[in-house]
């Protein structure tokens, strides 16, 4: 069963995308060094990663499930 999800955007204006989760959507957030800001929402953290450059572009995302009793099963057999 899923019980909750990690996010992560990446963003050349991470300060400012930070700025609008915490003071516009008021998720509260843990500063963990530099301003980096880890958000906590119900079963979820969510996260904004500067980029420029090099890596993932402005705009992109990453998003993880995590949960409990995953197992595999393939949805195709040969």
């Amino acid at each position: 069963m899923i019980r909750g999800m990690h996010a992560m955007w990446y963003s050349t204006h991470a300060a400012e995308l930070r700025s609008f989760i915490k003071e516009k959507l008021g998720l509260p957030g843990k500063d963990v060094g530099d301003g980096w800001l880890i958000f906590d929402a119900p079963e979820a953290d969510l996260g904004v990663h500067p980029t420029g450059g090099e890596g993932p572009a402005s705009g992109s995302s990453d998003v993880s499930f995590y949960g409990d009793d995953i197992e595999y099963q393939p949805r195709y057999t040969k």
